[in-house]
């Protein structure tokens, strides 16, 4: 945990439409510490409020946060194949993996099966021989 010294605030102060919100450093201590929520909330307010000009191709006005948005699923949109790829490349081999584990058990299983039933066979003969005291 940081001690209480290290905690800043940072005030946003609404600014004409044109620029950009100020931020600025406050150094009081506060009473409560925001979540993890409304921080991204604010986050978005201010990355929402922000545009960027566009190019005379595009829309007038377009937000920060909505080309942030368009960007990331262009890039997903891209690598969505190569994850397929890769989930199905680890499925196969996990697959495999548990085929060779399954088939190793199966394998050894059978190989000490007539083993134990003859220990056991062994075991019981025993154990009747020396209870009718016949060899």
């Amino acid at each position: 945990m940081f001690p209480i010294s290290s905690y800043f605030v940072y005030a946003v102060k609404p600014s004409s439409s044109q620029e950009s919100p100020e931020v600025e450093e406050t150094h009081e201590i506060p009473l409560q510490v925001p979540s993890l929520d409304q921080h991204l909330q604010t986050l978005r307010n201010l990355l929402g409020s922000l545009t960027v000009p566009a190019s005379s191709e595009e829309t007038p006005t377009v937000s920060t946060w909505t080309q942030r948005q368009l960007k990331r699923e262009q890039k997903f949109r891209a690598a969505m194949p190569e994850l397929l790829n890769l989930k199905l490349a680890a499925e196969i081999v996990s697959n495999a993996k548990l085929l060779m584990l399954w088939s190793g058990a199966w394998t050894v299983f059978h190989q000490e099966l007539p083993f134990f039933v003859r220990h056991v066979t062994q075991l019981s003969m025993v154990k009747m021989s020396s209870m009718t005291g016949k060899p």
